[in-house]
């Protein structure tokens, strides 16, 4: 159902209200069934608004007097949510390491290597996961790098490829 939409003194269209008043203070009220009070109060039918679409929406131009569509602004997009690495067993951790082309060899070595014996021990210890930007796992890398074990782009695939959720 269209409602009729009408202006007063070259105002914007609107609704008519449901009580208006004259300039002396009478009230009128029924203004759409009352085409004489419509006048005296200074109401004249508003052109028709166009429907809107779903991708503009009518508005009133004052300039202009009439209805323009205007595109609807862009639907705000949802939050970015940054991805959370996921923690890992000492399986996949392992499978890991070994998927950046170090081999088994290169790890045992590294387990078996004094210098590493802590990190070694307090992984088998207190880990049961293995969480990437834990500063063991950070520390143990960069280690295993320092000591010849693996190279630094293996560790930096290590960081890029894991897992996320």
């Amino acid at each position: 159902m269209t409602i009729d939409l009408y202006r007063l003194n070259g105002g914007p269209p609107e609704e008519l209200p449901a009580i208006a008043y004259t300039a002396d203070g009478a009230a009128r009220t029924d203004l759409a069934n009352q085409p004489a009070s419509l006048v005296e109060l200074g109401y004249v039918l508003a052109p028709p608004k166009p429907d809107d679409t779903d991708a503009q929406t009518a508005e009133w131009d004052a300039e202009a007097e009439a209805w323009v569509m205007v595109d609807r602004p862009p639907l705000p997009q949802p939050p970015m949510v940054e991805p959370v690495p996921m923690s890992l067993g000492k399986g996949e951790f392992l499978d890991l390491v070994l998927s950046t082309g170090a081999t088994i060899s290169q790890v045992r070595a590294a387990s078996d290597d004094a210098l590493m014996a802590d990190f070694w021990w307090a992984l088998d210890r207190f880990y049961s996961e293995i969480k990437r930007d834990h500063p063991s796992t950070t520390q143990g890398l960069a280690a295993m790098v320092a000591l010849g074990h693996i190279t630094q782009a293996q560790a930096d695939q290590v960081f890029a490829t894991w897992p996320v959720r």
